[in-house]
């Protein structure tokens, strides 16, 4: 919906933060311990995967003065560093298995069940609509057609250290996520 037609990427990302919200109110409105455990796995996923997004809009802001998607394209070929961080933080935004968000959102549909499954169905259904435009607006920004004349620079010794270490928490606590707790 906005989402297509949102050409501030900052902005965008900050759509994408609703749907984490609203899996956050469905599972603390279950009121069971799936849902509040999936709840707080989310609060924690969203936390690392849009840090890292925004860090990366701000790295390409302070390099071109400009948010808007109008002028963005190829990034990929121009810096590849970024683009890899860029792409894998979405991915993680979107909850690709492996990721915290996907633990997250599983354990709270996984809590919607009790309650029947037409309640389960709007959240599957948004999932899958926000990965795909998910999935669509970093093509856009990586892949894009446009070719602009900015010069870039790619990441930089504590860009990279920085994103890497938001990066780390978001798979290992995919894979484990009982390493919350212990």
């Amino acid at each position: 919906s906005a989402i297509f037609f949102q050409l501030d990427f900052k902005k965008a990302i900050a759509y994408f933060s609703i749907g984490h919200i609203a899996y956050v109110v469905l599972g603390i409105l279950t009121s069971t311990y799936e849902g509040l455990y999936g709840s707080l796995i989310i609060t924690i996923s969203h936390g690392l995967s849009a840090t890292a997004l925004f860090f990366l809009v701000g790295f390409l802001y302070n390099q071109t003065h400009t948010r808007s998607l109008y002028f963005y394209s190829q990034l990929s070929q121009k810096i590849p560093l970024f683009s890899f961080f860029f792409f894998v933080c979405s991915l993680a935004n979107i909850s690709l298995p492996g990721t915290t968000g996907f633990v997250g959102e599983q354990l709270v549909l996984l809590s919607l069940i009790p309650f029947g499954l037409e309640f389960s169905f709007l959240p599957v259904f948004f999932t899958i609509f926000s990965g795909f435009t998910g999935i669509i607006f970093c093509f856009k920004l990586l892949f894009g057609s446009k070719v602009r004349t900015f010069q870039y620079f790619d990441l930089g010794l504590f860009d990279f250290l920085f994103s890497l270490l938001l990066l780390i928490p978001i798979f290992v606590i995919g894979f484990f996520p009982t390493l919350l707790f212990y």
